[in-house]
């Protein structure tokens, strides 16, 4: 089984996204990452491993966030730069969201997509939306009854070898820094 670390980052206060929930106690709860005193590359990118990105459909950027961010991992261990081929091994943006919610409108808490990562797993892409759902055509998944049920066996079976191992909070720019340079996605 297949075991993922991502790490995500909740910028400002302030900040504004359709489909982004901010928990009143982000702040009040542990599990922010350690920042150390090691050097940091003046430049890096993680942008070679990443997929084509799909325009978000409903309130799912969050989603959107965490399949980008496993798709590159998974891209950093495959050692894989081609961005067609790492889209094809991409991640489900919109498995977890319609395991959560039944509403296309609402937005959804980062942390309650991160563990669901990290207890179900998130399936490849073409185990749920290639080639029936959007992106490939204009029929966006908004809920589980529009997946045949031997379909979701099969993209749970397959989540189930992608769970994330771990997640860590960032609040600073340093933090952000440290993680690209360690090879882990921010979202």
């Amino acid at each position: 089984m297949k075991k993922i670390f991502l790490l995500f980052l909740i910028f400002s206060i302030n900040s504004f996204s359709q489909g982004f929930n901010r928990s009143a106690d982000f702040y009040k709860k542990a599990n922010f990452i350690e920042i150390t005193r090691s050097a940091k590359p003046i430049k890096k990118s993680l942008d070679n491993y990443t997929s084509y990105t799909h325009r978000q459909k409903g309130s799912t950027c969050v989603t959107h966030a965490i399949a980008q961010g496993m798709t590159i991992l998974y891209s950093l261990r495959n050692r894989s730069t081609d961005r067609g081929k790492n889209t094809l091994k991409s991640f489900s943006p919109y498995f977890i969201y319609v395991n959560i919610t039944d509403d296309p409108s609402i937005g959804m808490y980062p942390t309650d997509g991160l563990d669901y990562a990290m207890k179900y797993g998130n399936p490849l892409i073409t185990y749920v939306e290639y080639d029936k759902y959007y992106p490939w055509t204009s029929n966006v998944i908004t809920s589980l009854s529009k997946i045949s049920s031997s379909n979701i066996k099969k993209a749970r079976e397959n989540a189930n070898k992608f769970k994330l191992k771990n997640y860590k909070k960032l609040s600073t720019i340093d933090g952000i820094k440290q993680s690209i340079s360690q090879n882990y996605p921010v979202l």
